[in-house]
């Protein structure tokens, strides 16, 4: 083979190999719909998906925690409409029982169901969201209130982030709705309203209205502070969704690859490899031919 013929072949094995090459990796963008891959195939844009796909794992987490949240908070929001209608039915009786027509076995009766609402009244208060007591503080792995009504847990609010830049406390310690430092123990209150009714002592009863008042508004108001995180967690959702969209449209608009460019370069890439074996197969038969002369 003289040496012009040896660099030929060289040549067009080496053109072969490029559009190979080339095929190959046009095959591998249509097929993936991923342009960028790895560094080497474009640093900055690589770098800037990256960045995107850290956000998006980011926002990943704050779903977890703003479902949790929102979990938890309907539980609470649920317990504190049982014991809102608790006490209220609790004054009703008061007011009731206050009527001085009424015999000792008529308050004897009303004492009984007093006795049932503070019993609802600690089943809601230690109620529970999976395995973590709602009202329990930071404490979250047992009851909230013994049964003698008290307080076990802390003053601690889980703060999650439920969207970007969105606070969200997933809880309201027990202590500051049901037996609150500067306000009345709601169970207490209950337990002098039974002992006050077996005792049929109509002015103690007639007295406990302010008392049931006090405590009504503790639980409304605890109420109000729920209700108002978990409507701003479940709108952590929209937002949520809104900068997914956000965080995948820049991704892919650093990496993923346009369908129909990156199939045209695939046409294109198959066609100049389809080029350069026709290329070689005249130039090996030309070669041929004149090694028969």
């Amino acid at each position: 083979m003289r040496v012009t013929e040896g660099l030929t072949f060289s040549q067009m094995r080496s053109n072969i190999g490029t559009a190979q090459s080339r095929a190959f990796a046009a095959t591998e963008v249509a097929s993936s719909g991923t342009r960028v891959a790895k560094s080497s195939d474009d640093p900055t844009s690589y770098a800037r998906g990256m960045v995107m796909k850290q956000g998006l794992a980011r926002l990943e987490g704050m779903e977890r925690s703003g479902t949790i949240a929102v979990d938890h908070l309907t539980v609470a929001d649920d317990a504190l409409a049982a014991s809102e209608a608790a006490v209220t039915r609790a004054r009703e009786i008061a007011l009731a029982a206050g009527n001085t027509t009424l015999s000792p076995s008529d308050r004897a009766g009303y004492a009984s169901e007093v006795a049932g609402l503070r019993a609802t009244l600690l089943q809601q208060a230690n109620v529970r969201s999976g395995d973590t007591y709602v009202f329990a503080g930071g404490r979250t792995s047992a009851p909230a209130y013994s049964n003698a009504g008290v307080y076990a847990g802390d003053t601690n609010v889980r703060v999650v982030e439920a969207a970007p830049g969105d606070m969200v406390n997933s809880n309201v310690p027990g202590s500051a709705i049901f037996t609150p430092a500067s306000g009345l123990s709601v169970f207490d209150v209950l337990e002098r309203l039974e002992a006050n009714l077996r005792a049929s002592d109509v002015p103690a009863i007639t007295a406990q209205l302010d008392e049931l008042d006090t405590v009504h508004s503790q639980v409304t108001v605890g109420r109000t502070d729920v209700g108002l995180q978990l409507e701003r967690a479940q709108l952590a959702s929209s937002s949520r969704d809104s900068v997914r969209l956000q965080l995948e449209s820049a991704r892919g608009a650093a990496v993923d690859a346009d369908t129909a460019s990156s199939y045209t370069s695939l046409i294109q890439a198959q066609q100049a490899l389809e080029s350069a074996i026709a290329a070689a197969q005249r130039m090996m038969q030309t070669m041929q031919s004149g090694l028969g002369r």
